[in-house]
């Protein structure tokens, strides 16, 4: 027969644009392996966005059109399967990825609910989708004769789910021919993408909340030293629409040979201006550290706890590491003048309002500088979405809709929806809803840096920076008639941005007026969403609430919280009426502000009167330009939103220095 042809995709919905994006790197290997096999026999594309695909599909329907399964997606794979099929129904449909229950019941969910799904290739994909292709190819493209028998690594359905063997992890990850270097994905450097790279597979725990806690995932294999730092040489040299870059790794750090290819971004930086900023899954180790230290501040160390509640870790099946290694991490990338984070989950089973405020005061105790705060979602593929965990634990949940993840590309109307635990057995809705605003805050306030100093400063007098958040939002009602306006909006779509159902979720935003409302950006990430309406809308109403409240929490340091006030409000880029890299401003302050924070906020804020000189370097006009260009939307809330999601923090920021 003539060659194969295979359409791989690894979908996003780019509807309001893209941006926010990885490279189909997943696709990536499974074609490079698939043309290692099986040579000039297959002819494969690859797409990332769904126009792209769906035009080819209706001008030349492929043999094989597989997709890639994720949350994000999995709505608009359906939509688009069930119209491959409508095209030509010999197309065989595959799906592949981590967003499956992996038992009997789990996939007889799938196909009941995608029932346009010939076969699904679980864990690694590259061997068993090439054994699919062998089983294809051997009987001559014809679906029906090729679920004959089990095949090694696919499941598909015949009135019950057809598994074959599970196949071993590939022990010698070389096996499969880099998609960076064999070119496999040169032309998504011409797209809005972010590169994305693995360095190793695998990861050693086992969180019930999470695709990579399956056993079957457990042991780390690593891809060659020199194939890595090839491969970050070939991006460095070839992208031209970002200045982002993304690992892939579970747990980056866990290897020795990992400061290595730190060195090497290192390098790049220096010799390429790229990258500027990295996002990483660290593991938590010393050597994560030396590394940190390495890339300096193209990284934040994040080291993921989820909670603090022991209860709430057992129940996860989560081993923390010793809080006193911990805060050495943390104390250490501090005082290096680095960023320290971590990642917190709210709604865990087990967890309790009180314990879960005990874990964010404790982590502003520990001087954590960078706090993610998530809720708990339910993640097919993930133990805590089995029936019988949801029972155990007294799981109500609901769906909403996934930020950026809708859209319309010719006749494929397409809404994704996350399934979020809205109630546990410990934990009611009203004490979800209570900590909604609560991390809005903390990442407005102190990852953002918006209010970082005055925080430190409230935290030096006695004040844990979440009971100010707290009061913050408890006096919103006292607040300047726009800041109330925003918190009233925001506790609304805090509520109402859940549905019962993903179909009444559909049904409601399908409506041509709500789907017009999401078009124009109405609606996204809420706490994106509304710290940049602060900054575009009310950001002086805004800084005069937060400076009049914290001076009534302590009246005697009215005039250091006037200045720092005063700072916050100065340090951040306008954004009022355009940008205007060039403004510089010469600002007179009655406290050496500058002089606390080099030494790390240490000892008293001195009273001291002095001139700051706040101007934007050229290196953080450039890089902020490309981003602007990357994530360019029509609502200057989206572009902001979006762009901070992955960027350097501090380019938001003026530098400043001291006139002499």
């Amino acid at each position: 027969m003539a060659k194969l042809k295979i359409y791989l995709s690894d979908l996003v919905h780019n509807f309001l644009g893209g941006g926010s994006y990885m490279f189909p790197l997943n696709i990536g290997f499974l074609a490079s392996y698939a043309k290692k096999v099986f040579g000039n026999e297959v002819d494969i594309e690859l797409f990332k966005y769904p126009g792209d695909l769906i035009r080819r599909l209706k001008g030349d329907p492929p043999h094989i059109l597989g997709l890639s399964n994720y949350t994000w997606s999995a709505n608009l794979n359906n939509e688009v399967s069930k119209l491959a099929k409508s095209l030509d129904s010999r197309t065989m449909v595959v799906w592949g990825g981590p967003n499956v229950n992996q038992t009997d019941d789990g996939y007889g969910a799938f196909f009941k609910k995608n029932p346009m799904v010939d076969f699904y290739v679980i864990n690694e994909g590259e061997i068993g989708f090439a054994n699919l292709l062998g089983r294809f190819l051997e009987n001559g493209a014809d679906i029906a004769k090729s679920k004959q028998g089990p095949i090694d690594g696919c499941v598909f359905f015949n009135e019950v789910p057809v598994c074959g063997r599970r196949l071993e992890r590939i022990e010698d990850l070389d096996r499969v021919p880099s998609p960076y270097l064999t070119g496999t994905l040169d032309k998504f450097f011409d797209y809005d993408l972010i590169p994305i790279v693995e360095t190793n597979r695998g990861c050693p725990f086992t969180c019930t909340f999470c695709a990579q806690g399956l056993v079957s995932q457990h042991k780390v294999k690593l891809f060659d030293i020199n194939r890595v730092l090839d491969e970050l040489d070939y991006i460095a040299d070839h992208v031209n629409k970002t200045n982002l870059l993304c690992f892939a790794d579970a747990n980056f750090g866990i290897s020795k040979r990992d400061i290595k290819i730190a060195e090497r971004i290192r390098l790049l930086q220096q010799t390429k201006d790229y990258p500027r900023r990295c996002t990483i899954n660290w593991v938590k180790t010393k050597r994560s550290i030396e590394i940190a230290e390495i890339m300096g501040e193209a990284t934040y160390l994040v080291s993921s706890l989820q909670s603090l509640d022991p209860v709430a870790l057992k129940n996860i099946k989560r081993s923390n590491i010793d809080s006193k290694h911990f805060r050495e991490i943390v104390d250490h990338v501090n005082e290096a003048g680095g960023v320290s984070g971590t990642e917190i989950i709210l709604a865990l089973p087990g967890e309790t309002k009180e314990s879960h405020l005990t874990s964010l005061r404790t982590l502003f105790g520990w001087n954590v500088s960078y706090i993610i705060c998530y809720n708990c979602l339910l993640i097919d593929g993930s133990e805590l979405t089995l029936p019988e965990e949801r029972k155990r634990f007294e799981l109500a949940t609901k769906f909403r809709l996934i930020d950026s993840a809708f859209g319309q590309y010719d006749d494929v109307l397409s809404f994704e929806c996350e399934e979020g635990i809205r109630s546990t057995s410990t934990m009611s809705e009203e004490e979800i809803l209570f900590f909604r605003p609560v991390h809005w805050l903390i990442q407005f306030f102190w990852n953002y840096r918006c209010y970082f100093d005055l925080m430190k400063f409230i935290y030096s007098k006695g004040i844990n920076p979440v009971d100010f958040i707290v009061t913050v939002i408890e006096n919103s009602g006292h607040a300047p008639q726009s800041v109330r306006s925003i918190f009233s909006d925001f506790r609304d779509e805090a509520r109402n941005e859940w549905f019962d159902t993903p179909e009444s979720l559909r049904s409601y935003y399908g409506k041509p007026d709500n789907f017009t409302f999401i078009r124009e950006g109405g609606v996204g990430k809420m706490n994106g969403k509304y710290t940049w309406r602060v900054i575009l809308e009310c950001k002086r109403d805004f800084d005069s609430y937060i400076g009049s409240l914290a001076s009534g929490m302590l009246p005697s340091c009215k005039s250091e919280i006037d200045d720092l006030v005063k700072f916050a409000s100065y340090a951040l880029l306008d954004f009022s009426d355009g940008i205007d890299f060039g403004a510089t401003r010469e600002v007179t302050f009655e406290h050496d502000i500058l002089a606390w924070r080099k030494n790390r906020y240490e000892g008293d804020l001195i009273k001291k009167k002095n001139n700051s000189f706040f101007y934007f370097s050229g290196e953080k006009e450039k890089a902020l330009n490309v981003l602007l260009d990357q994530y360019r939307h029509q609502n200057m809330n989206v572009t902001m939103r979006k762009m901070t999601e992955h960027m350097r923090i501090t380019d938001l920021y003026y530098d400043v220095k001291e006139v002499q």
